[in-house]
């Protein structure tokens, strides 16, 4: 998929859902790396009262309860966006389709006209919002992994700097070619 195609589809979802679903994502990622640290101090402390195991238990669980509503979150503004940007795209497509000149439908069968929108539709409701969707789970999830090592050893931003300046080069370098 193109990178413009993406952007085109990030504009239609709207700044508001775009900024919640970053929002609840970060939240969720954060609640994640949060409860992590929260169960190593748990087993690194000894516990001897029933308070002490009590307070350990209620954030460990809070963590919890508040990675389960922000994941959610996300999911749900996902979905909503996705159905509204559909809508935007749908009706875009169909208004440049009817503007079309009068030639254009002599010309190309009108099977070939309806299989390229319902394929185009298709990419918008379904294939577009599930690499989206992937795409932030994974992204997420690999910039929590890197805080959690970096927090539990300082040493490894020495290598993943680097790392990472050269995993971009690569990158950049493979598009131009």
């Amino acid at each position: 998929m193109k990178f413009s195609v993406i952007w085109a589809y990030a504009g239609s979802l709207g700044i508001l859902c775009s900024f919640l679903i970053l929002f609840s994502g970060f939240g969720a990622e954060s609640a994640i790396i949060m409860s992590r640290i929260w169960l190593a101090k748990w087993s690194s402390t000894n516990v001897t009262t029933s308070q002490q195991r009590d307070t350990f238990l209620g954030v460990y669980g809070a963590l919890g309860f508040g990675q389960v509503l922000l994941v959610s979150a996300m999911s749900l503004v996902l979905t909503y966006s996705a159905m509204k940007a559909a809508r935007n795209l749908h009706h875009g497509l169909l208004v440049n389709i009817m503007h079309l000149p009068m030639q254009f439908f002599e010309t190309t069968p009108l099977g070939r006209i309806v299989n390229r929108f319902s394929r185009d539709i298709n990419s918008v409701d379904d294939k577009i919002p599930r690499a989206l969707g992937m795409f932030l789970r994974t992204f997420l999830t690999t910039l929590g992994t890197i805080v959690i090592i970096s927090y539990s050893t300082p040493l490894f931003l020495t290598c993943v700097l680097p790392l990472g300046a050269l995993y971009v080069f690569i990158q950049v370098r493979g598009i131009q070619q």
